[in-house]
């Protein structure tokens, strides 16, 4: 075979690669498409290989990419070796941008110095990488979210001891001013602070995960109309929030700290939206009838609803966009603005209550969101403790724990003026070793959970192998599924949240020794 023949052979299998390769390949000749092969021709979208011939080759550049494609271009003039794979975005027939990673070399094409181009497509590629870089943020912020959980739960714990000593000493002021005291409305003032202060922290336990849900039967609408001023008091300056409830009662089975998560995360996600700080929203709660009423989602079960609606006059959601917006980590804003956790937190109270969230939207119309919960029979009885008539003892002993000298102190003179004689101590060893020495002399053991050295629980399965059938009473601000089943597994007769109010106090003590 002669040279001619030879070239001739060479070229030809050259080109079989060329046209079977899976990565796309051009020749480019004074700026345009001199030669493609069928990949490239699939890649870019075009119905034929003439499509593209005699075509610019930046007209198939993203604009994004042109400028390090230029400075490419320079080098491999410069010199006869391959450039080192550069990643781009090209642009498809149709418009549409498809990553790339591109190689090139000089030739010489007909006589004519031209580029070789490689193209291989890497959109998988890229797609992979993104979604790692995805989950690897949101990793990040569920750490994050979980440290800040931590952070705030251990706060609130602190935080209910200083309330419980502030409630303690308000109600001893309060027994001890007198009928007549000029002081006793400045003490039950101390008193609904003490108690709005417990409900802040019981959200912030709520949101730390260190308080299980406490469902029972409310009136949404008062619960509604006395957290609204708080929602107000959170929003900015530029919002305005307006109400609009019906008549009730409204009763419901929920939990009254996540019904007013629930609340604040969807008036929150309103006011973000607002492009310039500035709108309305509107809370609304009527009644529902499913399937009579024709308003509610065609699948949601047959009965009776209460249904709090958040609407608001923002920009309104996109209708791809509106598929999501329940998804975790999920979120339109600017990084740092927002952690995408809001609705889904909302999403998920809702399936724990049985109910249902949905919104409806449309682009510039602002956006609805609604919560349909079931409606159940009359609210629990509202009447105040205060009200009551405090069960008093007959002398009972009762060793009281708490790390807390100021809790120790309060609890004991709470007691001892309603008739019970109590031992207080601050160390769990000094309390066990005193319930070892006076074996038998006390009628019922208080202890707090978290202390340094020995849990409460600890402490119980101790003093248990004392004196085995001793009632007990565990109290504490952290308390969890974990916690409530060691405690019935130790037979502890009740447990109380911190903190814990005279009236509480008193009748757990005298269930107890009754």
């Amino acid at each position: 075979m002669d040279e001619a023949s030879k070239q001739r052979e060479q070229v030809s299998q050259f080109r079989k690669l060329l046209e079977t390769s899976t990565d796309g390949f051009f020749v480019n000749v004074g700026g345009c498409f001199h030669y493609v092969n069928p990949a490239l021709q699939r890649l870019l979208g075009a119905s034929s290989a003439e499509e593209l011939i005699g075509r610019k080759v930046f007209d198939f550049i993203d604009p994004g990419s042109q400028e390090a494609v230029r400075k490419r271009i320079q080098a491999i003039r410069a010199s006869t070796e391959p450039v080192a794979p550069l990643e781009e975005k090209y642009l498809r027939v149709d418009g549409t941008q498809v990553d790339v990673e591109v190689t090139a070399v000089a030739i010489l094409e007909g006589g004519e110095h031209a580029i070789l181009v490689t193209v291989r497509d890497i959109s998988e590629r890229k797609k992979a990488e993104r979604r790692r870089r995805e989950l690897e943020d949101q990793l990040r912020q569920a750490q994050k979210m979980e440290a800040l959980g931590t952070l705030a739960g251990g706060i609130a714990h602190d935080f209910n001891n200083v309330l419980a000593a502030v409630t303690g000493n308000a109600e001893l002021a309060r027994l001890r001013a007198g009928k007549d005291s000029r002081a006793l409305p400045y003490l039950q003032e101390i008193m609904t602070a003490t108690q709005r202060a417990k409900g802040l922290t019981s959200q912030v336990l709520a949101f730390s995960r260190q308080q299980p849900p406490n469902r029972r039967s409310v009136d949404l609408g008062a619960m509604i109309e006395s957290e609204l001023p708080l929602v107000r008091a959170a929003a900015p300056v530029g919002v305005s929030i307006e109400q609009d409830l019906a008549p009730g009662p409204h009763a419901v089975l929920a939990d009254p700290v996540q019904i007013h998560q629930v609340l604040l995360n969807l008036c929150s996600n309103a006011w973000q939206a607002f492009e310039d700080g500035e709108g309305r929203i509107t809370v609304t709660l009527h009644r529902c009838l499913q399937p009579d009423d024709g308003t509610a989602p065609a699948d949601l079960r047959h009965g009776s609803y209460a249904v709090l609606s958040v609407s608001d006059d923002g920009p309104g959601i996109e209708e791809g966009i509106l598929e999501r917006v329940f998804e975790p980590f999920f979120t339109t804003k600017d990084p740092g603005s927002g952690t995408g956790l809001g609705l889904s937190v909302v999403h998920g109270i809702a399936k724990s209550h049985d109910a249902r969230v949905v919104c409806e939207s449309e682009p510039g119309q602002g956006a609805t969101f609604e919560l349909y919960l079931p409606l159940v029979d009359a609210p629990d009885d509202g009447a105040q403790e205060g009200g009551r008539e405090l069960p008093r003892g007959e002398g009972q002993r009762i060793l009281y724990l708490d790390d807390e000298l100021a809790l120790v102190r309060v609890a004991a003179d709470l007691l001892e003026d309603h008739g019970y004689r109590v031992a207080g101590f601050t160390k769990p060893g000094e309390a066990l070793a005193a319930l070892r020495a006076q074996s038998g002399a006390f009628d019922l053991l208080v202890t707090d959970l978290k202390m340094p050295g020995h849990t409460g629980l600890d402490v119980i399965q101790l003093a248990r192998a004392v004196e085995p059938s001793l009632p007990v009473i565990l109290v504490s601000g952290y308390i969890d599924d974990q916690v409530l089943n060691r405690a019935v597994a130790l037979r502890v007769r009740e447990v109380l949240h911190k903190p814990v109010d005279m009236h509480t106090l008193c009748r757990a003590v005298a269930d107890a020794v009754a």
